[in-house]
């Protein structure tokens, strides 16, 4: 007598099973639906912009495609040669920039010069090599320490106002001008090695006026955000439109300060147009009191080609003034190779004396010796990598 139940009820089990299944296939999309924003939105920005470094053609290695740029980068691996020989020796570097600026607002001005960072990740190196008793290899590198070098704000704004605050004023009362550089764009590098940034537009904005009042009308040189105009074609429409926007309050609220010469990334040679580049600056610096742009960050291309390049796009956006990242564009690195390149070299040291009325100052943006990313050899990006510093003084013509 208790068969006929216990079958029934079996059914009944197997009924409920298959109506919660259909149930959860049909909530499935309106699953997928609910996924927080940006985390979809970063996931399906790098999709495309690999979509794109494989239909487009650049002389640049686009970071989108870091896998695939890592792959072939690592088929050549850039190794230190065997039996390097000492470099050249060098006449000490003056302890000050003594030339005028190019123009109002440039980055430097007489009797000014940049700030020296004591506590870079070189200048620690050289420590370190010296108490292990190798002076030869801290000799090498006191080369790149004892130059000014751009300090790099990646930090939330929680911390950028105190950053800077310590920055400007150790250097002001030195009587010096630091460089500093806004890295903290959301949706930062397209996923790529430098992945990362501010949280939201918001928490970006709270970023770029802590920098403010963290400057207090102190002499700096502001480098913001390098390849985020030149890269932005890897987010959807609207994070475009925000990337516009987020560069132009940067510009606009940096540039409030009479003392702050203000230039917004433009990219280098071998990758937007010239006019694709001054399309984006137009948009961003109208209205705004920068003194203009940077070309050549963290990149290789000689002095000569930037200068040629920066031309053509002061000419197309009013006569705007730019400075050239010259940390590394002393060698002889091949056409597109961005990543931690073999052949690469210090350029010249950091100078408002650039003999072009256009170009306000050459500078050291990237910091030298710090890695492009794992790629080559290297390890992630930002990282201090001894071995890639001391190629980059052997290099040196």
């Amino acid at each position: 007598m208790e068969l006929l139940p216990r079958r029934a009820l079996h059914r009944l089990a197997q009924a409920a099973i298959l109506i919660a299944s259909l149930c959860l296939i049909v909530a499935l999309p309106a699953l997928a639906r609910a996924t927080p924003r940006h985390a979809s939105a970063r996931h399906a920005a790098r999709d495309r912009c690999r979509v794109v470094k494989r239909t487009r053609t650049r002389t640049n290695e686009h970071k989108c495609a870091a896998e695939s740029a890592e792959k072939r980068q690592r088929q050549h691996k850039a190794k230190p040669k065997a039996g390097t020989a000492a470099p050249k020796a060098r006449p000490p570097v003056p302890a000050t920039v003594t030339s005028s600026p190019a123009s109002a607002g440039a980055a430097g001005s007489a009797g000014d010069p940049f700030y020296v960072d004591p506590g870079s990740a070189a200048a620690s190196e050289v420590s370190v090599l010296r108490a292990g008793g190798q002076t030869a290899e801290a000799t090498q590198l006191q080369t790149i320490a004892g130059q000014p070098q751009a300090i790099w704000l990646t930090d939330d704004n929680s911390g950028s106002q105190a950053a800077v605050s310590a920055v400007a004023g150790t250097a002001a009362a030195a009587g010096k001008i630091p460089v500093l550089v806004t890295y903290n764009l959301p949706w930062r590098d397209c996923g790529s090695f430098s992945a990362g940034g501010a949280s939201s537009p918001a928490d970006y904005e709270s970023y770029i006026d802590g920098i403010v009042s963290g400057i207090a009308q102190r002499k700096v040189v502001m480098v913001i955000e390098p390849d985020a105009l030149t890269e932005l074609s890897c987010l959807p429409a609207s994070e475009q439109q925000s990337y516009y926007q987020l560069l132009h309050y940067a510009a606009l609220r940096l540039s409030t300060d009479a003392n702050a010469a203000v230039y917004v990334d433009a990219g280098n040679v071998g990758w937007e147009s010239a006019s694709v580049e001054a399309a984006g600056l137009n948009q961003v610096l109208g209205g705004t009191a920068a003194a203009g742009f940077a070309v050549n960050v963290s990149n290789f291309y000689s002095t000569a080609a930037n200068v040629a390049y920066g031309t053509a796009i002061s000419q197309l956006t009013g006569g705007k003034h730019f400075v050239i990242d010259t940390s590394r564009n002393g060698g002889n690195v091949a056409a597109g190779l961005w990543c931690n390149p073999a052949g690469a070299a210090l350029g010249q040291t950091p100078t408002t004396s650039t003999g072009n009325a256009l170009v306000d100052a050459d500078l050291w943006i990237k910091r030298p010796g710090e890695s492009d990313g794992t790629c080559n050899g290297g390890p992630s990006a930002g990282a201090f990598w001894l071995t890639y510093a001391l190629q980059l003084v052997a290099n040196e013509s």
